[in-house]
């Protein structure tokens, strides 16, 4: 149940279904203004006036925001959490547009909303918010078991693998989607890659273990990928697989009680090393394209020999290149605009790309990208070229499309989604008025006059009849 602030408003709030009761974590929410705030806001010259609704906790941790054109009359808030929680009402003048208001108080950055509204050290909004015209606040009671039902732990990792860290699923609805995503296309890929990473572990973890330092291998941890991810921390006890000197090594890390690091290497990989397998690379181009051999299980191997020699030969030059190009970087003022960057993402990424360590695996991994393409463009250039063509024509046409009537496509789809700017007259709408008391104002869509009822509000309406949001 929803409970009403003790100070009267011109601005109200009404929560809760036809009896007031809250059956769902999307809560419906209808607002109503007196006459006297009508008239205010006609003679202060409002224009498209929205209302804006955020849901928190008492410490002022938002859940939702809602941003609505004042004449639409309601729409569904959602809350995450039960217990006692507040709902925040502002009426926003809509002069400096749409877009305007979708970026002051929409706007989301990497998950997170652009804009501040609650002041973390109070719990609650800050004194004034852009263009707010006034506000209010109703505390409401959030019942337990209005929120979906958690998945298995199996299911849930499955149904949200590979998507980002802050797209976590935030109803019934969005877990249904990822579900049918999962068990129809992501399945096929999610064994292709379990399968391979399982073969590189397993590769990767027994050639270790033969090579002289089976101790502390945990090659069994190798089959199961997901729940022991790390090659370096959980299959090989903290082992840092490396390059030295043009070789590759293993070298384990090694602290004293005194907090001194030290590492040993493995000599037995010095049989790789690049010059080695020049010599051996030439002998298997010999003997594997003879004309003896040819189609033979020797010659294909010699042949495999030969992509390997070559593969290791330029890692092995793109490791040094990246040495270099760090330390040739460091010196530029490239190096010195990062260092006097006053964001601290830029000077990280600096700092990044002057560390030899990191230098010199992005060279490698540029040295194989190199091999590996050459191999594959020799295969299918016609194609790949055609492919890559059509590709990159789509995106920039789409880009060009996007950027030239950007504003014309959000102004098309807000009008089409909810009430038009030029339709939403505040002074000509008697279902806005308070009392609240009064039958008719009730935060249900069958209580709203068929011009108010906007697709937004059929969507969000029909949403909450399916699916309830999770709780965090």
């Amino acid at each position: 149940m929803a409970e009403e602030s003790e100070n009267k408003n011109p601005f109200e709030l009404i929560v809760g279904d036809q009896t007031g009761e809250i059956m769902n974590g999307d809560v419906p929410v209808r607002w109503c203004v007196t006459p006297a705030l009508v008239k205010q806001l006609e003679d202060d010259n409002i224009f498209d006036p929205h209302i804006l609704l955020v849901s928190a906790t008492k410490g002022g941790r938002e859940m939702q925001r809602q941003l609505v054109p004042i004449t639409e009359l309601m729409t569904y808030v959602r809350f995450t959490r039960s217990g006692d929680m507040h709902l925040y009402g502002f009426i926003i003048d809509g002069i400096d547009g749409r877009k305007w208001l979708h970026n002051a108080y929409l706007r989301k950055i990497e998950g997170d909303y652009g804009t501040d509204i609650m002041y973390q050290y109070t719990g609650r909004p800050y004194e004034k918010l852009p263009r707010e015209y006034t506000r209010t606040e109703v505390v409401v009671n959030i019942p337990e078991g209005v929120f979906g039902e958690e998945p298995g732990e199996w299911m849930k990792w499955f149904v949200n693998l590979w998507h980002s860290s802050n797209g976590k699923v935030v109803d019934e609805c969005h877990y249904r989607r990822r579900m049918m995503i999962a068990f129809s296309v992501k399945w096929i890929f999610v064994a292709l890659w379990a399968a391979t990473l399982i073969t590189i572990r397993v590769v990767t973890t027994g050639g270790i273990a033969l090579l002289g330092w089976p101790k502390d291998v945990k090659f069994l941890r190798s089959f199961r990928p997901f729940k022991w991810s790390s090659m370096e921390y959980h299959l090989l006890d903290d082992w840092s697989p490396t390059m030295k000197s043009n070789a590759f090594f293993i070298t384990r890390k090694h602290t004293s009680k005194y907090g001194s690091a030290r590492e040993t290497t493995m000599l037995s990989t010095l049989v790789i090393n690049p010059s080695v397998l020049v010599l051996i690379g030439s002998l298997s181009m010999f003997i594997g394209w003879a004309k003896s051999t040819q189609g033979t299980v020797i010659g294909e191997a010699f042949n495999a020999m030969v992509f390997i020699s070559t593969l290791i030969l330029v890692l092995s030059i793109c490791w040094d290149a990246g040495v270099w190009f760090s330390q040739w970087l460091s010196k530029t003022d490239v190096f010195t605009d990062f260092s006097n960057a006053v964001d601290d993402k830029t000077k990280a990424f600096g700092k990044v790309l002057t560390d030899h360590g990191v230098a010199k695996y992005l060279w490698s991994s540029l040295g194989i990208g190199v091999v590996a393409g050459l191999y594959l463009l020799s295969t299918i250039l016609p194609e790949l070229i055609t492919l890559m063509a059509g590709i990159i024509l789509t995106l920039v046409v789409m880009v060009v499309v996007l950027w030239k009537f950007s504003d014309v496509l959000f102004g098309f789809l807000e009008n089409w989604y909810g009430v038009a700017p030029a339709n939403n007259d505040y002074t000509e709408i008697r279902e806005l008025l308070c009392p609240k008391d009064e039958a008719n104002l009730k935060p249900d869509i069958h209580y709203i006059p068929p011009k108010q009822r906007t697709v937004r509000l059929w969507y969000l309406d029909i949403k909450n009849k399916v699916c309830k949001p999770m709780q965090s």
